[in-house]
């Protein structure tokens, strides 16, 4: 399936003129080539929707050229001064399409974020160093309240990177749903998942934790997180009616609560 840069001029053109007022935008694309000259077009479109709340981009497949990288759609973000929820999807994208510094910029400028779902699963387009970049980011975002990340198969992301992002979840006062999967990241190992463990029982408003981490690098510890998570279940606010964990660190193995 290709997506030409008319038809997007075309739908940037309808989006300004006649859907100003619009709350939700998803863009339903099928493992499309988008140029990204074609998603300039979608950008300044979207500097108009003033009163979007609601954004989903389920597949973020962008085609490189000479004038553009696609980085002005992600800038894009920071303008969307009514935005509550976003969806990116960068699965499977290669080298050289997207730096994490800028999105990292934008969410960082984003003044009221509520949800937030992030796919990097085989993505191979960032370093470890913009994947600790964007970690840091979410230090702006005190208000989040649902959290979804997919690391999957995903080669930047290590223990050091993991780490960084625990240390950002300290912020998430009103956080009550957590989703995290590092599944076959071969970087992963003990210190990443014992921090990222022991950083929940600082989010005293979770009602829901999902962390996935199968076939990563051998979890030599994984009695003691597994303790460690009967422990936060009994002795902290988690103890609360209703609240769910599902802790998966081996396959045919996980724990659910």
């Amino acid at each position: 399936m290709k997506i030409t840069e008319r038809t997007f001029k075309d739908f940037a053109l309808v989006l300004k003129r006649s859907f100003k007022s619009l709350q939700e935008l998803s863009f339903i694309l099928h493992n499309p080539t988008i140029p990204g000259s074609a998603l300039e077009f979608v950008a300044s479109a979207l500097t108009h929707l003033t009163c979007l709340k609601k954004l989903r981009i389920p597949c973020l497949t962008i085609q490189i050229s000479q004038e553009t990288d696609g980085s002005s759609f992600i800038s894009s973000i920071k303008n969307l001064k009514s935005l509550k929820m976003l969806d990116l999807d960068f699965s499977s994208l290669p080298k050289n399409m997207i730096t994490l510094q800028i999105l990292a910029t934008s969410l960082k400028s984003w003044t009221d974020p509520r949800c937030l779902f992030l796919n990097f699963q085989d993505a191979d387009a960032f370093s470890v160093q913009e994947m600790e970049i964007l970690a840091q980011s979410f230090q702006s975002f005190p208000f989040l309240e649902n959290l979804a990340l997919d690391f999957r198969d995903c080669p930047c992301m290590n223990d050091q990177a993991l780490e960084k992002l625990s240390a950002s979840l300290g912020v998430f006062t009103r956080l009550s749903k957590i989703a995290l999967s590092f599944d076959q990241c071969p970087l992963v190992g003990d210190a990443g998942v014992e921090s990222l463990v022991s950083q929940f029982l600082s989010l005293t408003n979770l009602k829901s934790i999902t962390l996935s981490v199968l076939n990563c690098r051998p979890i030599k510890n994984e009695h003691n997180n597994r303790l460690q998570m009967n422990k936060m279940i009994k002795k902290s606010p988690f103890s609360m009616k209703g609240f769910k964990l599902l802790l998966i660190l081996r396959k045919g193995n996980d724990s659910a609560f």
